[in-house]
């Protein structure tokens, strides 16, 4: 049986290491190193207190791990930190190690909010187990607008390695009718739309203003949004804010999945003043007029909540049943009430997805 210990900050390069080549990884250890740096390093959230994460060791080597990702939550009038499980691997022959390294995080956050987003299919059994209900009931269904026709069209009816410029020419023809629901999204008289590098006052500004339109709901400062969108320098987000004049009335985060064939765009946070339609509309137009420069093949937007999906049908956009997201929860009674409640509000952009 290895020993469990807790990461601390002079594990970097070994654990690093352990993860760049644990089996099936295709990552390399750079990667591994920017991650953990941007998951502790330069959260807002993480402190000296915070617990990275716990490790198996057998005599000297890493045989299992685990990540804990704080994240600030907002509930009722309270902030809290949330625990975000992550990267939960452990090697073949030390598996009787695994719940060991869960129990570990699950006594650390016993008081609070865990969140594990990204569960892969054999260990949604294990979570469900352990007491983890579903996060959403509307995650598994989203929103698409297609904007590279001939990335969908190479894949769906498998034409294999046509010349890129050859297939594009052949569905030229169908530019016109192929984003589908984007006819809608012209831009809105009134409201201006940036693509930002920097999250400015302007962020806190709002957030303090709707802090409150949630019962729960990511805490979203200045600060904590640089963090997400622009802390790792491998896994940069693109952040689209709406203006009337100098005031900013709302944003949206996207992941723009490049590595994918089809190379999605995907909202992973939607966040507007009032729930205003108007602006909404303003930042879906600016992300599909970004989605087509890049020629990714099509905008994505997750059913987050009932606001979310009513924007999506106003705006015409196709509707798709998606992938099993496998996002749980866990928490004390009175806290997990709180997460359920159709008042509050969590995104893509919960736990350690994007991160």
């Amino acid at each position: 049986m290895a020993g469990i210990h807790l990461v601390t900050g002079h594990d970097y390069e070994q654990l690093g290491s352990f993860l760049a080549h644990f089996p099936d990884e295709r990552q390399g250890q750079d990667f591994w190193l920017d991650r953990l740096r941007y998951w502790w390093d330069s959260n807002p959230a993480f402190s000296d207190s915070t617990p990275r994460g716990w490790m198996a060791n057998d005599e000297d080597k890493i045989v299992g791990f685990i990540a804990n990702i704080p994240t600030a939550l907002k509930v009722a009038d309270q902030e809290l930190m949330a625990y975000n499980a992550s990267s939960w691997r452990v090697l073949p022959e030390f598996r009787s190690n695994s719940l060991g390294l869960m129990f570990k995080l699950l006594q650390a956050s016993s008081k609070s909010v865990l969140f594990d987003a990204t569960a892969s299919g054999e260990i949604v059994p294990i979570i469900r187990g352990l007491g983890f209900a579903p996060l959403s009931e509307l995650s598994d269904t989203r929103s698409v607008a297609i904007t590279g026709l001939d990335k969908i069209a190479s894949l769906k009816l498998k034409l294999g390695p046509l010349p890129a410029g050859l297939l594009r020419t052949v569905v030229s023809p169908f530019n016109r009718i192929a984003p589908l629901g984007l006819r809608r999204l012209k831009p809105v008289s009134g409201l201006d739309v940036k693509s930002l590098n920097h999250a400015d006052e302007g962020f806190d500004q709002l957030w303090e203003r709707t802090k409150n339109q949630y019962h729960a709901t990511n805490v979203r400062t200045a600060k904590v949004i640089n963090w997400y969108c622009f802390g790792s320098s491998i896994r940069r987000k693109e952040l689209f804010a709406c203006y009337r004049g100098t005031q900013l009335l709302g944003y949206m985060v996207c992941i723009d999945h490049k590595t994918a064939q089809t190379r999605p765009l995907e909202c992973v946070d939607l966040w507007v003043d009032s729930n205003d339609l108007e602006v909404a509309r303003a930042l879906l137009s600016e992300a599909a007029a970004y989605a087509t420069r890049n020629r990714c093949g099509y905008l994505s937007v997750a059913h987050i909540n009932s606001f979310t999906k009513q924007i999506c049908d106003k705006l015409g956009m196709l509707s798709r049943s998606g992938r099993e997201t496998n996002e749980f929860f866990k928490a004390p009674k009175t806290l997990a009430q709180s997460v359920v409640r159709p008042d509050s509000y969590f995104v893509r952009a919960q736990g350690d997805y994007g991160l």
